[in-house]
C-alpha cells in the first residue's frame, strides 16, 4: 500500500473512486451522486490542487490502483485558521478491513501536527458507524450531535460533529 498526495493527474482516478463512494454509501456524504456526475474531470482536478490549506491523500493497492481518499483542509478566516477538517474519507468496499483508513487517517493527523500550527482537526461522520468508532480509537472526541443532519431519498442520517486536539 502506498499513500501520497493526490495531484490533478489523479483526476480520472479520483473521479472514479468519489463517484463510486457518492453511489455506494450516500449516507456518508454531504455531496450526492446525482450531483458530481454532473462535474468534469477538470472540475475534479482543481479538488486535487494541493495548497498549504487543503489537500488529499490517495492509498493506492500494489497495482497502482487509487482504492482510499481522505481529504483536509483549514479554514481561510484568521479567526478559524487554528482549526482544520477531514473530508470525504472513502475505502473501497474490497479493501475494507485491512486498516487503510486508519492508515490514511494517521497520515493526516502527523503531516498536520508537524507541518502546520492547526490546532485541532473536526469532522462530521455518520453516528454510530465503523467510521465514528475509528475516529474514536484515534482519540477523536464528540462536541454534538445533529439530528436528521442528512436526507437520503426518504430516510435521515444523524451526525456526530467530533474534534481532535492537536498536541505539539
Amino acid at each position: 500500500m502506498v499513500i501520497r498526495l493526490l495531484r490533478e493527474t489523479d483526476a480520472e482516478a479520483y473521479r472514479d473512486v468519489r463517484l463510486r463512494a457518492l453511489q455506494e454509501s450516500p449516507e456518508a456524504f454531504g455531496s450526492s451522486y446525482e450531483e458530481e456526475t454532473q462535474w468534469t474531470v477538470a472540475q475534479f482536478a482543481e479538488k486535487l490542487a494541493v495548497t498549504p490549506e487543503r489537500w488529499m491523500l490517495g492509498a493506492f493497492d500494489g497495482k497502482g490502483k487509487l482504492v482510499g481518499v481522505i481529504g483536509w483542509y483549514r479554514g481561510a478566516r484568521l479567526k478559524i485558521r487554528h482549526k482544520s477538517h477531514i473530508v470525504a474519507v472513502y475505502v473501497e468496499p474490497e479493501h475494507r478491513g485491512k486498516g487503510i483508513a486508519k492508515q490514511l487517517l494517521s497520515q493526516v493527523i502527523d503531516r498536520v501536527r508537524t507541518e502546520t500550527d492547526v490546532e485541532q482537526i473536526q469532522l462530521t461522520v455518520a453516528a454510530d458507524s465503523a467510521a465514528h468508532a475509528l475516529y474514536r480509537s484515534k482519540g477523536f472526541a464528540e462536541f454534538g450531535r445533529e439530528q436528521q443532519g442528512l436526507k437520503v431519498g426518504e430516510g435521515y442520517v444523524d451526525l456526530c460533529h467530533m474534534v481532535l486536539h492537536i498536541e505539539k
